[in-house]
């Protein structure tokens, strides 16, 4: 997938896969990119590699579509510069989506000033990792958000969709937990 990658602007969609199953992309390429960077899969999408977006130049986003269930993996560490963050599990655009598919975030995550939107479906959203960043929004149609163990720093903490499920975070006045505004929408 490198060469789809690289000819596609940094663009892999689901189901263009060149490369047989699973498709893979060295996360060095994804470092070299000048750009926006989207990433989907049709079933499951797994980050096992850092990625370092922006390098001088700040304010690449990254996307992450999966059908099924998106997991970014313990010791994955991810730095936009600056860049906005999109991880979408059960991603109904995406013909053949399992409803049920979940977001597992285990790894580090730091978009500066930036935002971060996370959106899982029936299966929730599971945050084990740390995330810095502007603001951090989170969406569900179950299975809430758990965070065990991983740490959250933003600016605002909001949900500008539907969080479906029970909802566990730090204390806001736990060294874990550093939130400036915590926004929920009806």
């Amino acid at each position: 997938e490198d060469t789809n990658f690289l000819l596609n602007g940094g663009t892999v969609l689901a189901g263009d896969g060149m490369t047989g199953t699973p498709d893979t992309i060295g996360n060095s390429v994804i470092d070299n990119f000048s750009g926006n960077v989207e990433l989907q899969a049709i079933h499951n999408l797994e980050v096992s590699a850092s990625i370092f977006l922006g390098g001088t130049i700040p304010g690449n986003s990254l996307t992450l579509r999966a059908g099924n269930n998106l997991t970014i993996d313990s010791g994955v560490f991810i730095n936009t510069n600056n860049g906005n963050v999109l991880f979408t599990a059960a991603d109904k655009t995406i013909t053949g989506f399992t409803p049920a598919g979940s977001l597992t975030f285990n790894g580090s995550l730091n978009t500066g000033t930036a935002s971060v939107t996370m959106s899982a479906g029936t299966g929730g959203i599971a945050l084990t990792g740390t995330v810095n960043a502007g603001l951090l929004d989170l969406t569900t149609t179950g299975g809430g958000v758990i965070d065990a163990g991983g740490a959250i720093d933003v600016a605002t903490l909001q949900s500008t969709g539907n969080v479906v499920g029970d909802v566990s975070l730090p204390g806001v006045d736990s060294p874990l937990t550093t939130i400036g505004n915590l926004v929920v929408n009806n």
